[in-house]
């Protein structure tokens, strides 16, 4: 390959959101969402992953913490400081930022699980659905090169893994 021209790998961060179940809809939270972020995997390394990390040691004093909406919407366990407004307000400010000044691109699929009647549920899991689809589109950001792209699937637990 000449000098210059080099071959650029990506990264897709997946997440989701709810569960695939449409015979039990909780009314509070009706969907189910696949999400990801594409990423220079370069670019992660050199930049998003040292923000990261400064961010985390700012606001945590430590960095191996998962950012979850959950908690930082209850505000419980290490997420307790939330509770107190200025602490908030300049997490908020720090994250919005970056969030603002990165390079990336977001991919979503969002299923309104009402709308699926059971029968046709029985026959598409929609967690497979939804990630099929951002799985494409991922395949199209990467286009005809190979072993250019890597999938990161957000890990918990083995039991939610799974």
């Amino acid at each position: 390959m000449p000098f210059g021209r080099y071959r650029r790998v990506k990264v897709l961060f997946l997440d989701e959101s709810g569960n695939h179940d449409v015979r039990s809809i909780n009314p509070r939270y009706p969907v189910l969402v696949i999400g990801g972020v594409i990423a220079d995997r370069a670019y992660v390394r050199n930049v998003i992953g040292p923000r990261m990390r400064e961010f985390k040691l700012k606001h945590f004093g430590r960095d191996d913490i998962v950012l979850h909406t959950r908690g930082m919407t209850q505000g419980r366990d290490e997420y307790g400081f939330l509770a107190n407004s200025a602490k908030r307000a300049r997490f908020y400010e720090d994250l919005n930022r970056m969030l603002v000044e990165w390079e990336y691109n977001v991919v979503v699929c969002v299923f309104e699980k009402h709308r699926f009647a059971p029968e046709v549920a029985a026959r598409i899991d929609l967690y497979h659905f939804g990630l099929d689809l951002l799985l494409d589109r991922f395949c199209l950001e990467l286009g005809s090169q190979l072993d250019a792209g890597y999938i990161y699937a957000e890990k918990r637990r083995p039991d939610l893994d799974r």
